[in-house]
């Protein structure tokens, strides 16, 4: 979901129950200790570009719309490091996180997780995520019907 302290005032109330998931405090304080403040946007970025192992992925293309604003990503082949304060206190304590909220899936089903369930209904319109490793292949891609259709 969207933090509320990054929706302004004129949009923390006309959104009401679209913006909350009630999860339990562990899962709410490991969300939190592994992506801060982010958006689901920001977060898979994170992912792709700080927690998963470099040159993991092959391909990827996101799109998400939010408080009428457009958010487009594409991997690029020469990548610059995200310039991020890190955060983490040790890859141990990473790995807790991960662990907590994602029970130890694969980076892809990691991102389809946070697209599917950590996100505001008509927030994404396009994630396609691709992996080759060690000659196999992975992958999730979710097309929202609502911008198919549009």
């Amino acid at each position: 979901m969207i933090p509320r302290s990054r929706l302004g005032p004129e949009r923390r109330n006309t959104l009401g129950r679209r913006n909350i998931k009630r999860v339990q405090w562990q899962y709410h304080d490991a969300w939190h200790c592994l992506f801060l403040n982010m958006t689901p946007y920001e977060a898979v970025i994170c992912i792709i570009e700080r927690l998963a192992p470099p040159d993991y992925f092959s391909n990827v293309r996101l799109k998400a719309v939010w408080g009428g604003a457009e958010y487009e990503y594409s991997l690029r082949a020469e990548r610059e490091p995200i310039l991020m304060i890190d955060h983490y206190r040790t890859k141990k304590d990473c790995d807790r996180f991960l662990k907590t909220l994602f029970a130890g899936k694969d980076w892809p089903a990691i991102i389809s997780e946070v697209v599917t369930s950590w996100s505001p209904e008509g927030y994404w319109q396009t994630a396609v995520v691709r992996t080759h490793q060690r000659g196999r292949r992975s992958s999730f891609m979710y097309q929202n019907q609502e911008a198919v259709s549009a």
